[in-house]
């Protein structure tokens, strides 16, 4: 046989050793006892009958091996008397070039048996389903333990392989004397690594200190293992462990960034193919010389009366300054006169995140509020801009989808494993006639569940080890911000990676970073598919239409069970927009021969000094700036004209 085109996939080439279909076959029906000569390379089979799978006789109705076949396209005689022949043998070929035996190589056999087979490649076993060892052609199989239809996976021994001609040879077993049914279906794929390639260099970064960096690299050739490296100083050429210690992952994080920490950076990735080494990344890091910034602030509460706000700050703060009730005011807007009074406040240095408790009730949604803030300084000393204003708002809940929605799916990887490498998941992706379409829950294989938590499973795919394909839509509803938190309900078995009009979101109980492809697989087994909420942050959402798009992961040795169930609610800020004051004018006055004023209108403005103008070229915007100490409006400073002039400016 003529070895099919491959196609690429993401993480390795695929190619069809032997097609489900229109994929010819020699087979014997008659029962007899042929010995152990026509598993062999060289048995001459020239008499047997030809034909293409599915082979069998399959009186069940409605169909089992739906949607992947019809109807059987090659009978086989099982009498008369009825139920005589209990041994079926099947033997074809196929052309096996260099390109595809390469180290790494996988030889991937899946198969539909009822009841029993044993499976020879080159005239060696390759594996056995439900057979004891010394079968004739009167050994019955054991009892069959899979649903019928199910894809019975076998991952092959390459050394079995031999350029050139290969030879499978396959024996089908009944498991009774009065067995109605027979069938077998076969396909073989090969998947070969690709030559591992660096597809998206690791970029410099410039971080102050306390924050988080994170270094990516995009390599091609999956499965890959990563080694993240540090130059142990500056154009030594000698690399080193880093820390913290890496992970082995295409992205390298460094919590709570130090002085330390800069320097050059770079990753050694390896597949069994070979290793390659990326560009240098160097890390700048900057000190924290800007004040704390409010980033939002909540009631700690969603509807009713509550007495607590949640305010949320940039960095960490000095407990001491940030604990003081009088640092804070909460006013109502624009009766700036109506203010809520405080009576403590808890502040978490774990989180950056201040709880404000009031002595008296305030209502959400009645009224409007903000809070000004003063005096309050980080961890460096950096004092917050004086008269820091910020607006309370609150969250709604939005339902976005049920638990019967209806969805498209693809279950048909054997027929169509193009699909992984194409952009399934994307908002202008069309769809072609192997994707189904079926309200959720959805459900295959050996699944005992009759609901999950999103409601009844309605729908059954089939079971197949390759990813299992969803796609749908959702109206994000006008008037609404385009940022918001998503709210994953869902169960499925055995993992799930979801996105968001083509871009990942989430992913659960799966590799980290990898990108879906037909060997994708989950990363623990789920024995029962319990209900989980997950929130993706921040997610960005198109006016209208948009696509939510599933690819649900099979452990590698799957019990061949499936279960999809799913529902959507997004949680999106109720806001009110703190009207912004006009720009100040920064004014300047000479108080006595070297003493000078500074002062402004308006808050929220942080007081910056340098000695550095213009800034050099390419540099950042907040290049030599700093935070004037013990910032306040007025600002009393001493020039000394003995040191460099200096100039000032406000920042927002």
């Amino acid at each position: 046989m003529a070895l099919l085109h491959p196609v690429a996939a993401q993480a390795q080439r695929v190619a069809a050793l032997i097609p489900w279909t229109n994929h010819v076959w020699r087979y014997l029906d008659t029962g007899a006892e042929l010995g152990t000569a026509w598993r062999t390379n060289d048995f001459d089979d020239h008499n047997w009958p030809t034909g293409t799978g599915l082979f069998g006789v399959e009186p069940t109705s409605p169909f089992p091996y739906a949607p992947r076949f019809s109807s059987i396209t090659t009978p086989l005689q099982i009498g008369p008397p009825a139920n005589v022949t209990i041994t079926f043998y099947f033997r074809t070929s196929f052309n096996l070039d260099a390109s595809n035996l390469v180290a790494g190589t996988v030889l991937i056999s899946t198969n539909l048996i009822d009841d029993g087979a044993v499976v020879y490649l080159n005239g060696l076993e390759a594996g056995r389903f439900r057979m004891n060892t010394g079968q004739t052609a009167t050994t019955y199989a054991n009892a069959l333990t899979s649903v019928e239809g199910t894809n019975e996976v076998l991952i092959i021994n390459t050394n079995l392989l031999r350029l050139g001609e290969n030879v499978l040879a396959v024996e089908v077993h009944q498991n009774a004397p009065n067995s109605s049914d027979v069938v077998w279906g076969h396909t073989l794929l090969v998947l070969v690594p690709e030559m591992i390639a660096i597809t998206n260099q690791p970029r410099s970064l410039t971080n102050l200190i306390g924050t988080t960096a994170i270094f990516t690299a995009g390599v091609r050739g999956l499965p890959v293992s990563y080694l993240w490296q540090k130059e142990t100083s500056p154009g030594s050429g000698v690399w080193g462990v880093p820390n913290p210690v890496p992970q082995n992952l295409p992205a390298y994080t460094i919590p709570n960034v130090q002085m330390s920490h800069a320097g050059n950076y770079r990753v050694l990735a390896s597949n069994i193919v070979g290793s390659v080494t990326s560009a240098v990344a160097t890390l700048f890091v900057v000190p924290d010389v800007f004040a704390p910034v409010m980033l939002s602030a909540i009631p700690a509460a969603t509807g009713g009366v509550t007495n607590r706000i949640l305010i949320r700050w940039s960095e960490l703060l000095n407990s001491s300054t940030a604990s003081q009730p009088s640092n804070y005011v909460v006013r109502m807007f624009p009766q700036t006169n109506l203010q809520v009074g405080i009576s403590s406040i808890i502040y978490s240095s774990s989180n950056s995140i201040l709880n404000l408790i009031t002595n008296d009730n305030w209502y959400p949604g009645v009224g409007n509020y903000f809070i000004t803030v003063n005096n309050v300084r980080d961890v460096p000393g950096n004092v917050v801009a004086p008269d820091s204003r910020i607006q309370l708002f609150w969250f709604t809940n939005v339902s976005l989808m049920s638990g019967d929605e209806v969805w498209d799916f693809h279950a048909a990887a054997a027929f169509d494993p193009e699909v992984y490498d194409s952009p399934w998941m994307a908002r202008t992706y069309i769809k072609s006639s192997w994707w189904g379409q079926g309200r959720a829950g959805f459900f295959g294989g050996l699944n005992s569940l009759s609901e999950t938590c999103q409601g009844l499973l309605q729908t059954t795919v089939g079971f197949q080890p390759e990813p299992v394909l969803f796609r749908t839509t959702f109206q994000w509803p006008a008037g609404l911000p385009g940022s918001a938190d998503l709210r994953l309900h869902y169960s499925c078995d055995d993992a799930a990676v979801f996105f968001l009009n083509g871009t990942e979101v989430y992913r659960y109980n799966a590799t980290p970073g990898a990108a879906v492809s037909i060997s994708s697989r989950a990363s623990t087994d789920v024995n029962i598919a319990e209900c989980r909420t997950n929130t993706v942050a921040s997610a960005s959402m198109l006016p209208g239409e948009n696509v939510l798009a599933v690819a649900v992961l099979q452990l590698q040795n799957s019990t061949a069970d499936l279960t999809f169930g799913f529902s959507l609610k997004a949680i999106t800020p109720n806001t009110w927009s703190l009207p912004e004051p006009p720009a100040p004018t920064l004014e300047m006055a000479r108080m006595d021969t070297n003493l000078f004023q500074l002062s402004w209108t308006g808050g929220g403005y942080a007081l910056e000094s340098t000695t550095n103008l213009p800034a050099p070229p390419g540099a950042l915007p907040y290049f030599g700036w700093t935070a004037v100490p013990n910032m306040a409006n007025p600002w009393l400073f001493t020039n000394n004209p003995a040191e460099p002039q200096r100039f000032f400016r406000l920042r927002k």
